[in-house]
């Protein structure tokens, strides 16, 4: 038969006395014994010895040790909602590293919760959140450490659930604390809240990228059915957001940023492919006012250079001009077009061109790559526009996409929106336009 051992002795006392006075506290609510459930048996735990290694004699196989680094299931029947247990485990129980477990009171009365979707304590930043699009095991061992602000803080994906949000949601009587729970979460000292949330909109942008995964803020509301959608590339896109694990690009935390990747998930979270068009040319028309901007300040600039700039005539005065004139792109198609020529990577769009402009695509390629995106660029006005507009106003121009095409277009679009936010995020603060 197992048996249970600890490896120090402070810990082993620490971790009985915190079992101890959770069910105290959880026994008062609910006097049945039966309603709370430990993996480990309370006699058992005092019992246990405490061994130097993990080479002492008396340690067998089948013998666990309880340390630090482990983790321990609880389940408690009054977190059992409307539909049974939902819950990872079968059997109701919850999973808390013994880290937060040592340390449950202190978090639980210095957190909060907020609209049942985040949780903010000064060191642990929860956000739940819905995953379409993918499997959820590919985040299993998600995790990035990132530096901001000379605070070093921790970014996880977690699949499972949070005993300590259920447990908040249960204090404020909430009828099913526990559901199919996700969660961002963000480790670190001295959290903000403001901050702690743009972290969790750019990784959801980011897993989006590496992924297709589309992450939403889902708050815990009763009578909301949860379920996972399940790719057939799995394995594939386990490995990219592996990869994205070990070298991935920084996070994108400005305020500036922030606004076009809000604008760019709300695209990702409809599920009417019209509005995700239309929030993605938004966000392409967002970056496009920087993209004018640059493309005048570059012009300007050449015309600067010139040695009649250092005693402009009137016939310099009149050539600026009509320079800046020329470049003003007032229209929006002429600004789309810019900012898909400046921002695009045509090689990351061939392989999700939809078939119905295939073949355009290709005549306008083979005049040159530009030519390509500016077809795109089109095709994105005209398609925007055709939807936006009331029907009796609106004329075609034969560039529109046919509505049972718009899931690959927006699928286009998303890559060609990623394009242009990062190609925004990497101008400087003060070349920026903020809508």
């Amino acid at each position: 038969m197992a048996k249970y051992f600890f490896d120090d002795e402070e810990f082993k006392v620490k971790y009985i006395s915190i079992i101890e006075k959770l069910r105290s506290e959880l026994l008062e609510e609910n006097e049945d014994e039966a309603s709370l459930c430990f993996v480990h048996n309370i006699d058992e735990l005092r019992d246990a010895k405490v061994i130097s290694g993990y080479d002492d004699p008396e340690l067998n196989n089948d013998d666990e040790v309880i340390n630090k680094e482990e983790s321990t299931h609880i389940r408690y029947l009054d977190f059992k909602g409307e539909y049974g247990y939902i819950s990872n485990d079968d059997n109701g129980y919850i999973e808390i590293s013994n880290a937060d477990l040592l340390n449950f009171f202190e978090l639980e009365s210095n957190s909060k919760i907020i609209g049942n979707l985040e949780l903010m304590h000064p060191t642990l930043y929860l956000q739940r959140v819905d995953i379409d699009g993918s499997d959820i095991s590919i985040f299993d061992s998600f995790f990035l450490n990132y530096h901001l602000n000379e605070k070093n803080i921790t970014v996880k994906l977690i699949t499972e659930h949070s005993f300590l949000f259920s447990y908040k949601l249960h204090k404020k009587q909430h009828p099913e604390p526990l559901r199919l729970d996700f969660f961002i979460e963000i480790r670190g000292d001295d959290l903000d809240l403001e901050e702690c949330r743009s972290i969790s909109k750019s990784l959801m942008f980011e897993l989006n990228c590496v992924s297709g995964a589309v992450l939403t803020p889902q708050p815990n509301e009763p009578d909301i059915f949860d379920y996972d959608v399940y790719d057939n590339k799995i394995e594939e896109k386990r490995k990219h957001l592996k990869e994205y694990g070990h070298t991935h690009r920084n996070l994108l935390i400005c305020k500036d940023t922030e606004n076009v990747i809000d604008i760019y998930n709300r695209a990702n979270s409809c599920s009417d492919f019209e509005m995700s068009i239309l929030y993605f040319s938004k966000a392409i028309e967002y970056v496009s006012e920087t993209v004018v901007r640059s493309k005048v300040t570059e012009v300007g600039r050449k015309a600067l250079t010139s040695n009649r700039a250092m005693k402009p005539d009137a016939n310099f005065i009149k050539e600026l001009q009509e320079l800046f004139q020329n470049c003003s792109y007032k229209s929006d198609s002429e600004s789309m077009k810019l900012t898909i020529q400046t921002c695009c990577y045509i090689n990351d769009l061939l392989l999700i061109i939809p078939e119905y402009i295939k073949n355009k695509f290709n005549k306008h390629r083979k005049k040159s790559d530009d030519d390509a995106l500016v077809f795109l660029a089109l095709c994105i006005s005209a398609t925007r526009n055709n939807i936006a507009h009331a029907k009796a106003n609106y004329r075609e121009t034969g560039n529109e996409i046919p509505e049972d095409h718009y899931e690959n277009f927006a699928n286009l679009m998303r890559v060609m929106c990623q394009h242009c936010i990062r190609w925004y995020a990497a101008q400087s603060s003060s070349m920026r336009v903020v809508s």
